[in-house]
């Protein structure tokens, strides 16, 4: 996932916490890009749904194993 949205792993480097789900925490680079319009709205919604996609995916895969 980090290839296709490395714009947004870039920023999340510099969020205040290693742990930051770029959700709303204090200190997150990824959401004062948002807010200044360094990164685009869409572009930080399909990262959610990658990122949504992909847990799904990895809940399913935990099932049959």
């Amino acid at each position: 996932m980090a290839d296709n949205f490395d714009d947004i792993t870039a920023l999340a480097r510099h969020c205040k916490y290693t742990t930051c789900h770029h959700n709303g925490e204090e200190g997150c680079e990824v959401q004062r890009a948002l807010e200044d319009g360094r990164l685009e709205a869409s572009r930080y919604a399909a990262y959610l749904k990658m990122k949504n996609e992909l847990h799904v995916l990895e809940k399913r895969t935990a099932v049959l194993q």
